[in-house]
């Protein structure tokens, strides 16, 4: 899915360093559905993206349809074969569990505002605040949403800005430049460090 022009538009007029990236190298991820979203989400954290895509593709491999019900028929041995610590099996059955006994929960989750997102993912074993709050960007869909959690977006930030020291609030006075679409300029900071590596 690629971006809208006028949101890519809107950031660039605001922040000229995008103006190498375009709506084809700018791409905007969505999960549509909540439980596998959450489960990437914890295949990905504190790992390369590189990484998290192979490792994503080995657990699809291993079990689709990737279902809470396919999860917990699969022993911790197996679903660590895809190159899974055991810490990170643990959260995702867990995830698993849970998202079976609150069904409803997760239906209803788009009618909370962001903090209530959080406060309800965060309950969950194995889903933190960076999970959460990247769930609201590629699963929710918020237009006006980023996070000084990830690591990758804290140091484009302060590359653009020609700093070294990012304290939180440089970075959400930076983003905010942005609104209403600071998702977009999330993904494009992302896209800018994609091309830098």
């Amino acid at each position: 899915m690629t971006l809208p022009e006028n949101a890519l538009k809107h950031c660039q007029d605001i922040e000229p360093l995008f103006n190498e990236l375009t709506t084809d190298t700018v791409i905007k991820k969505y999960i549509p559905y909540k439980f596998p979203a959450l489960i990437e989400l914890i295949v990905y954290q504190q790992i390369s993206i590189k990484a998290g895509e192979t490792i994503w593709k080995r657990l699809c491999k291993k079990i689709w349809p990737l279902t809470p019900e396919q999860v917990l028929k699969k022993s911790d041995e197996e679903i660590q074969q895809c190159g899974l610590s055991f810490r990170k099996v643990s959260y995702i059955k867990n995830v698993s569990r849970y998202y079976l006994e609150n069904r409803v929960t997760f239906e209803v989750v788009e009618q909370l505002d962001d903090d209530g997102v959080v406060k309800l993912l965060t309950t969950i074993k194995g889903v933190g605040p960076w999970s959460a709050n990247i769930f609201m960007m590629f699963t929710l869909r918020r237009e006006n949403h980023s996070t000084y959690l990830d690591l990758a977006l804290k140091n484009m930030v302060a590359s653009n800005l020609g700093i070294s020291n990012l304290d939180e609030k440089q970075f959400n006075e930076y983003l905010e430049k942005f609104s209403p679409y600071k998702t977009t300029a999330s993904l494009c900071l992302w896209a800018q460090s994609k091309r830098r590596t």
